[in-house]
């Protein structure tokens, strides 16, 4: 890109540039901070780059659509944008994965998030799944495998032509779909089983729903809609549990994007599934994301709040108290005894973040009087309140250590430690005050161990 900008003589020079690179909600902080990595190690740089999640960018664009009608005094009638309170669930169906993110406009037209991002690898990916798995049961897996080394180009062109048919079908589709398939697949399996395609469909149990001649593949539209079983079961199934939360019980509209929201059927099934909720499909859903990130470059602090998927805090330790703590979480220090693993937490699932506000500030004190680091380690749990960062569905993602070679403190040295969690990515701050300077130490999502805090 940056070749030909300068080929074509625009002015733009590197620095100029605002980089966005959007990616799944439903990543976790290690994938988005691995994204960030391979990006500046592609030459982007860091301070010009931003990570946007897929259907936050789709949201934003969204927000200005004219969905709205309009009644105007003067009998002026027409579409307008979402209006303030509106409330609304983004259905972002890509190739892999499907997000979903529901969001509520604001007095001052930003979007708070009303329930944290969720979703699966539910995307188009899982219909073409579903075609090889049918076409193994008629062939043979390894058939499959050995046209794909062998005939490579073929492999995807047959993909691809699955994918035309994939987006053309529709709820009402009847009769049979025609599907071209390389003839090479059926000349390698009747060579290497000494069978006739036509007679092994008839020992199947797709006798008389598939009839295959030559190059050309005729399923009836019931065994093709059956492709799309399994990936949109999943997502209604989990549209329908989030409609149940409390938060976003009244949400009465549904917004498809992405590519997979393109098909047709997929679309059919979401209209069936929710008929008392508006389903709103935007021109060219596929491109949303897209749009919506520039929009997003431009103006990030239009997303004004999010919620808290996990619970996050940081290893500690206490006093021991053999009254409250387990034997084996007891640990020396010197002429201490202390309780180690303690979970100290500073936020909360499900607790609304201020966009680029710290959520929470923590004091700390090293274990040792002659301790000249501190390492925070820090971690995420599914639970609301755990007692050990041992517990079931505690998981550590990073670490990051704190210098404090002047031990003149003793153990009455502190460091501050702060999360700050609205952005899309997550950041953490340690901070020592000495001399009346400040040291800050950066969080490493791959980071090593360290020292402990009390």
């Amino acid at each position: 890109m940056l070749d030909t900008l300068e080929k074509r003589a625009t002015g733009v020079r590197e620095t100029d540039i605002q980089w966005v690179l959007t990616v799944p909600a439903i990543w976790d902080d290690a994938a988005k901070q691995f994204m960030r990595v391979a990006a500046e190690k592609a030459g982007i740089a860091r301070e010009q780059l931003l990570i946007a999640l897929e259907p936050e960018a789709a949201s934003l664009y969204c927000k200005h659509l004219p969905v709205e009608r309009l009644q105007a005094e003067g009998g002026a009638q027409g579409f307008v944008a979402f209006s303030k309170g509106s409330k609304y669930l983004v259905l972002d169906c890509g190739g892999g994965t499907v997000d979903i993110t529901v969001h509520e406009v604001q007095v001052d037209l930003t979007l708070k998030e009303l329930y944290k991002a969720s979703g699966g690898a539910w995307g188009g990916t899982q219909v073409d799944e579903a075609y090889k798995q049918l076409l193994i049961k008629i062939v043979g897996a390894p058939t499959m495998i050995k046209f794909a080394n062998v005939h490579t180009a073929d492999h995807v062109d047959m993909y691809r032509e699955f994918e035309t048919k994939k987006r053309a079908i529709t709820g009402d589709t009847k009769g049979k779909v025609t599907i071209k398939i390389p003839i090479s697949l059926v000349e390698m399996f009747e060579e290497d089983t000494d069978e006739d395609i036509k007679d092994s469909i008839e020992n199947t149990k797709f006798s008389g729903k598939i009839n295959w001649v030559g190059d050309k593949c005729r399923i009836t539209a019931e065994i093709f809609k059956g492709l799309f079983e399994a990936a949109s079961n999943n997502i209604v199934a989990h549209v329908t549990d989030l409609l149940k939360k409390h938060e976003i019980s009244n949400t009465n509209n549904i917004i498809m994007v992405g590519g997979f929201s393109e098909s047709p059927i997929l679309q059919h099934i979401i209209k069936q599934a929710f008929p008392h909720m508006r389903v709103i499909i935007p021109p060219e859903a596929g491109l949303a994301v897209l749009k919506g990130a520039v929009l997003f470059g431009h103006k990030p602090a239009t997303i004004s709040s999010r919620v808290a998927k996990f619970t996050y805090g940081v290893a500690t330790t206490m006093n021991f108290n053999p009254n409250i703590h387990p034997p084996e979480k007891k640990k020396k220090y010197g002429n201490q005894i202390k309780c180690i693993d303690i979970f100290s937490k500073h936020v909360e699932k499900g607790q609304q973040l201020k966009v680029n506000e710290a959520q929470s500030e923590n004091t700390y004190n090293p274990v040792e009087d002659e301790q000249t680091s501190m390492c925070f380690q820090v971690y995420t749990s599914t639970e609301l309140n755990p007692a050990y960062v041992t517990d079931e569905g505690c998981e550590k993602i990073g670490e990051m250590e704190v210098a404090m070679p002047d031990t003149s403190g003793g153990r009455n040295r502190s460091v501050m430690c702060e999360m700050i969690f609205g952005g899309t990515e997550l950041e953490v701050k340690a901070t020592i005050k000495r001399n009346g300077q400040v040291t800050k130490a950066k969080f490493n999502f791959l980071g090593s161990p360290g020292k402990s805090s009390s």
